[in-house]
């Protein structure tokens, strides 16, 4: 119920650009059901676009799989402002399929979001 509530909320772009990522996914796949689910959450909650909520659940992903993994102050300071560490398991989607969703958004629809620099040790 509370994600048909959100899918309501969202603005047309938005939804269509969700499902442009639904396009690139098997809405099957358990671990990208619960990635959506936590991305439609973070864009009505905390107002951001698909590419915001995107960039952050990788980076939060990234952060969270790679040992000694740090961030720029702005960013760290955006990702805790708008909750990616405390709405996102390291289970759930892992970095590499943030890639290969990113690729796809690219090659078929044109669509690139912003890469959030996580540094490795």
């Amino acid at each position: 119920m509370a994600l048909a509530l959100a899918a309501c909320s969202l603005a047309g772009e938005q939804r269509s650009r969700l499902s442009q990522v639904d396009a690139c996914a098997d809405r099957r796949d358990i671990a990208y059901m619960r990635m959506r689910e936590q991305a439609e959450e973070l864009m009505v909650e905390q107002g951001l676009d698909v590419g915001e909520t995107l960039a952050g659940l990788e980076a939060a992903a990234k952060v969270r799989t790679v040992r000694g993994a740090s961030l720029s102050r702005e960013d760290s300071t955006y990702l805790n402002r708008h909750g990616f560490f405390g709405n996102y398991t390291v289970t759930v989607f892992t970095p590499e399929r943030f890639a290969a969703l990113r690729t796809c958004l690219a090659q078929r629809y044109g669509y690139t979001f912003r890469t959030i620099e996580v540094r490795t040790p």
